[in-house]
């Protein structure tokens, strides 16, 4: 039997009192993880690297986690966002919105309701408003000198939400189709027409979906759309009007024949 030298006796001694040691605790005191799943994107070499002395893979059973494992696990676990962490880049353009003393324009509904906002934010959005403020487009309804702009298409509310849409990207609370009625219906035209005048696409799509919805849940509403926009389309047929026209003709028992004849 080979005999080992006293000094490499001790050291061999020392070498398995300090893998004991770890094996009981990690660096920081804590104790370790017993079980991390590391197997993809690393190679065998760097998967058998983390277990003690090489020696297994590292999802075999009984495996016990070295310091670097903890380490990288608990800097997973700490590097997770919250939800209060979350970062909301928008937030501040929808804020805002009320703050008057940052507007330089008004819009003006047919009811004469005034809605003050900013002319940036309507120009990225519309062409069309970007040539009457910025770019000197005659507009026999835009007052230069009060920085006024009348829009008889619809009303103040309607403005508010198209507005809104411009600062959030969403439509507001009120024009909810869960729960359509008239009301919303006839504002949805009018948020359709705004945006047709004034070439917003966006805005237009996202109507045109909301206007679907209103009109696949109670039909008969495709009524006050088409009657809406008859009177302040100036004859222009566009998507939604178009489809509020096939319902009527499609389903006549559920639109006209169903009482939407009182709204025409």
């Amino acid at each position: 039997k080979k005999a080992f030298s006293k000094a490499y006796r001790d050291y061999k001694k020392k070498q398995n009192e300090a893998q004991l040691k770890s094996s009981s605790k990690s660096e920081d005191g804590s104790a370790a993880v017993k079980e991390i799943l590391l197997m993809r994107d690393l190679s065998r070499r760097k998967r058998n690297s983390f277990c003690r002395g090489g020696e297994g893979p590292i999802y075999c059973l009984g495996y016990s986690a070295t310091n670097v494992t903890a380490y990288l696990a608990a800097r997973v676990e700490a590097e997770k966002p919250s939800v209060e962490d979350v970062y909301q880049h928008g937030e501040p353009l929808v804020a805002g919105f009320s703050k008057t003393h940052m507007h330089d324009v008004c819009l003006i509904g047919y009811d004469k309701v005034s809605v003050s906002t900013s002319k940036f934010i309507l120009g990225c959005y519309s062409c069309v408003l970007e040539d009457i403020f910025f770019k000197d487009r005659e507009c026999k309804t835009y007052n230069k000198k009060l920085n006024t702009l009348v829009i008889d298409c619809c009303n103040g509310e309607v403005i508010k939400a198209a507005l809104h849409h411009c600062f959030s990207g969403e439509l507001p609370p009120k024009f909810d189709v869960t729960s359509p009625d008239e009301s919303v219906a006839r504002k949805l035209a009018q948020l359709d027409r705004f945006a047709y005048k004034f070439q917003m696409k966006e805005l237009r799509q996202l109507v045109y979906r909301t206007g679907r919805k209103l009109i696949n849940k109670r039909p008969v509403l495709a009524c006050a759309v088409f009657d809406e926009l008859s009177f302040r389309g100036l004859g222009v047929v566009d998507s939604l009007k178009r489809y509020a026209l096939d319902t009527m003709r499609e389903m006549p028992c559920e639109t006209l024949l169903g009482g939407g004849v009182q709204w025409m």
